[in-house]
């Protein structure tokens, strides 16, 4: 190649090479750093709870219905009483720091196994970003999830008996409620069809806004003809009650 042209070529080649970084400085620059945890989208700090707050805007039996109790203790969720964030297929989290906890769960008295279910753990951190770390590993443990996965049978803490084992499916969300950020998903759990409720549906859900992260998971058994939707309807209008009661 004459030298010329290769002169040429080189030119060419600096000034697009010297186009495209300042295109990408000018993009940079529109559009600003991303926001820290501890500030929201326009650059306001976020709210700070205390958890006396947190507790005086928790759901009631009155929010629930009237066939709605806290069940006995033997009946709680495991990972409430340990107070730890529970994931897809009994996948556990303890929480990162030093969180102040508040915790409750309502269950339907239907006289019947397919009654819905509903547990939250709150954590009330001193600083947004805690929480927003928190939340972070919260989503960093839902990668384990899978798509679909065969769970094998799981021994039940303090006890002789065991968890029975179940084909899972999942299905992710992301969808924020309000001010709040939200990660978590759909668990679809199919048991041995010797057993009439043998369809399990767990929502897995994890809320941040400020210092505070909500781990809530409502569950229901059904028969394999009940449809999903007034199950989902059901979660979705206790959690989003819950969160806007808190702010």
């Amino acid at each position: 190649m004459p030298a010329t042209r290769a002169s040429a070529v080189l030119l060419c080649l600096t000034v697009m090479a010297g186009l495209l970084a300042t295109g990408c400085s000018g993009d940079k620059d529109e559009t600003g750093p991303s926001p820290s945890p501890s500030t929201g989208p326009s650059g306001t700090p976020p709210p700070v709870f205390t958890l006396e707050q947190v507790e005086t805007a928790l759901l009631t039996r009155g929010d629930y219905g009237k066939n709605w109790a806290v069940p006995a203790p033997e009946r709680r969720r495991t990972s409430l009483v340990k107070k730890q964030i529970e994931t897809c297929t009994y996948g556990k989290l303890d929480p990162p720091g030093t969180p102040q906890f508040a915790a409750q769960q309502y269950s339907e008295k239907s006289g019947r196994l397919d009654g819905g279910n509903r547990s939250e753990l709150i954590m009330v951190y001193p600083t947004a970003e805690e929480a927003s770390g928190a939340f972070a590993r919260t989503q960093e443990k839902l990668k384990d999830c899978r798509p679909k996965k065969r769970v094998p049978p799981s021994p039940i803490p303090s006890s002789t008996r065991f968890l029975a084992s179940f084909d899972a499916t999942w299905t992710p969300t992301e969808e924020p409620i309000g001010e709040w950020r939200r990660s978590g998903g759909l668990q679809k759990g199919v048991y041995s069809t010797y057993i009439k409720h043998n369809i399990a549906y767990t929502f897995f859900d994890y809320a941040l806004r400020g210092n505070v992260l909500v781990s809530s998971i409502y569950w229901q058994a059904t028969e394999p003809r009940t449809k999903v939707d007034p199950i989902k309807k059901r979660a979705e209008e206790l959690l989003t009650k819950q969160l806007e009661r808190i702010g």
